[in-house]
């Protein structure tokens, strides 16, 4: 992945992704907290990082109707991934975006209701 100018050691697995210089200094700084890893295991991780790459890429970029739509795709994505290897370490971030995005469903809620009232999240 890389910003404009900037390069990780993970772009060649990843492809090419431009993210803010800061959530590149992030990842390089968290790939260090990595305990050693097999082969497959940090394969894993860096398809689940690159996945959530693509997902903030394309949500940054996406017009505010096709926002649930993109959320829905990323949560199908996570919830795969952490089936899929169940007791491996991607299991455990995948499970934690998820609860990121729950937790992003929520404070959306909390907005809504906070400007437009206590009926702004009923059904309609």
């Amino acid at each position: 992945m890389r910003a404009a100018g900037a390069s990780t050691p993970s772009s060649a697995a990843t492809g090419e992704v431009h993210l803010h210089h800061t959530l590149l200094d992030w990842l390089t700084h968290w790939r260090t907290l990595w305990p050693p890893l097999g082969a497959d295991d940090r394969a894993a991780l860096e398809a689940l990082v690159a996945t959530i790459a693509r997902h903030l890429l394309r949500f940054g970029a996406a017009a505010p109707e096709d926002a649930a739509a993109l959320r829905a795709e990323l949560q199908t994505r996570l919830l795969a991934s952490a089936r899929q290897r169940a007791v491996r370490p991607v299991a455990l971030f995948a499970a934690l975006a998820l609860h990121a995005l729950d937790l992003e469903r929520l404070r959306a809620e909390f907005l809504l209701r906070a400007v437009f009232g206590d009926s702004a999240g009923a059904p309609q």
